[in-house]
């Protein structure tokens, strides 16, 4: 019988050492702006928040637990701007910014005063006005446009979010976009009672929707578009606007399996005909990384993996553990659960960190984008504080590379296969090889054989990540590794294989 020990695991309090130490390229910016979103996606070096301004910037005054916008309560443009330094010192570089359209009010869900969904507008052409800060003399454009410079002068770029569908005030104004079925009834995707849907490609919409690029980008100035539902329009459509905007940042929201995200009325996924028109990212299906195990993990990452070989190596898939249209990363484990994707948002093969206002406190509500809500915040800072130090290994110039571009290599795992939860691989790029270990169960200890060709029996290992939880067990042979790992931990280990 054999012995487990951990004799050169760090479980000490984390400090960074020099070569860790953020890259430039998240430093203040002070030379003219740059919009190089794209290729940061292309090179996997976008770090992406995600956020509504109507809550990201909401101030509950009288701490009431209400926002009331009748008190200047409700989230503006130029409130949010002095939250963006703690994105930046978080190591954000790109922002997701849910829609700023006006919202629709028939058949609106939520609470009687709720402002609508976010996602059915009422207009295309214009910013809502609930997104200004009165009594200041500027348009809600220009208060928008002030926004963004912000966040270029603080190194972050904008992604704004496109909706696909129409409110019903919208519709019942141009029932010339909208889709009907053979009966002549408007059509919904699934079940959502506020929206219709548009048809997927015409002349007349094609004309709508560049009124709202146009906006985006010569009022706007952002640097790129979050495609909301991307399969709702044509191939040809998209291709028609992002030849015109060659140079924005295009994501898709689509999925790497067909059919991943199923919707009543709309059309199958089509992720890599997205891709090849000139999308430069789209979804990852890891916001269901708890009901899967990991070998049907490794699985999904070996497919996309694939999927990238056939459509560019130079497109990337956001790490989306968790979106707004998802339960609380905190309802599949807690804290602990909220590290461990944390961590593995960070060093998942061919993505970049995806992360949902709210994630980095442990927020437990779901994210609401139909009423007025405070600013989505829990009360776990920790989370937040892993999340930074993990973000800083991946922008540091020692392990950058590696993490953002090196090679996937998966390793032969042995352990319980009816309860397969040790994921083990490689990151390997020019003569860095950093070994990722994770138990994705946060409730059970885990054993595991893993083999690593070329592991010595002395090997030091020593874990780059912030500890937390409990202790795991380690012993080295020769091209073997054995593991009891602690629930829901994480291990990060340079191999300085020769």
């Amino acid at each position: 019988m054999r012995v487990y020990y951990a004799p050169y695991v760090s479980n000490y309090a984390y400090t960074y050492p020099a070569s860790v130490a953020p890259v430039a390229s998240v430093q203040p910016v002070s030379a003219p702006w740059v919009n190089n979103l794209k290729e940061m996606f292309h090179k996997r070096q976008a770090v992406t928040y995600a956020l509504l301004i109507r809550t990201f910037a909401a101030e509950d005054k009288n701490h009431n637990g209400k926002i009331e916008p009748q008190l200047g309560e409700n989230g503006t443009f130029l409130k949010a701007i002095k939250l963006l330094p703690q994105l930046k010192a978080l190591g954000v570089n790109n922002l997701h910014i849910l829609p700023i359209t006006p919202s629709g009010v028939i058949g609106k869900p939520g609470e009687p005063d709720s402002p609508g969904s976010a996602y059915a507008p009422a207009a295309y052409d214009r910013v809502s006005e609930e997104l200004a800060e009165p009594g200041v003399n500027l348009s809600v454009v220009q208060q928008a446009r002030m926004f963004v410079d912000a966040c270029h002068q603080l190194g972050i770029h904008v992604m704004l979010d496109v909706p696909s569908c129409a409110s019903i005030d919208l519709t019942m104004k141009r029932p010339d976009l909208m889709s009907q079925d053979a009966q002549g009834h408007l059509l919904s995707p699934g079940e959502w009672r506020d929206i219709r849907m548009f048809v997927n490609d015409s002349p007349e919409l094609r004309q709508f929707y560049q009124k709202f690029f146009d906006m985006a980008v010569n009022q706007l100035n952002v640097d790129g578009f979050r495609v909301d539902v991307a399969r709702a329009r044509t191939r040809a459509f998209w291709q028609h606007f992002i030849g015109q905007y060659p140079d924005k940042a295009w994501l898709a929201e689509s999925y790497t399996s067909e059919d991943a995200s199923p919707m009543k009325n709309m059309a199958r996924d089509i992720p890599e005909d997205l891709s090849k028109v000139g999308f430069d990212a789209i979804y990852g299906q890891f916001h269901i990384f708890s009901d899967i195990n990991a070998n049907q993990f490794e699985q999904y990452l070996r497919q996309n993996e694939a999927m990238l070989k056939r459509v560019g190596p130079e497109k990337s898939i956001i790490a989306s553990y968790e979106t707004h249209d998802d339960p609380s990363a905190m309802e599949h484990g807690g804290v602990l659960y909220c590290k461990l994707v944390a961590a593995m948002m960070c060093v998942t093969p061919n993505t970049t960190p995806y992360i949902l206002d709210g994630f980095t406190t442990g927020y437990t509500q779901p994210f609401d984008v139909f009423n007025w809500r405070p600013k989505p915040q829990g009360i776990h800072p920790e989370i937040g504080q892993f999340l930074k130090r993990m973000l800083a290994i991946r922008q540091s110039a020692q392990y950058g590379p590696v993490l953002t571009m090196g090679h996937y290599v998966p390793l032969p795992v042995e352990q319980d296969q009816k309860d397969p939860n040790v994921i083990a691989y490689i990151r390997k790029f020019q003569n860095k090889t950093v070994l990722i270990l994770a138990n994705k169960d946060v409730n059970a200890i885990h054993d595991a054989t893993i083999e690593i060709p070329g592991l010595k029996a002395q090997q030091k290992l020593v874990n780059l990540a912030p500890t937390y939880g409990q202790r795991s067990m380690f012993k080295l042979y020769p091209g073997e590794l054995e593991v009891k790992l602690a629930p829901g931990r994480f291990y990060m280990f340079d191999l300085n294989l020769q």
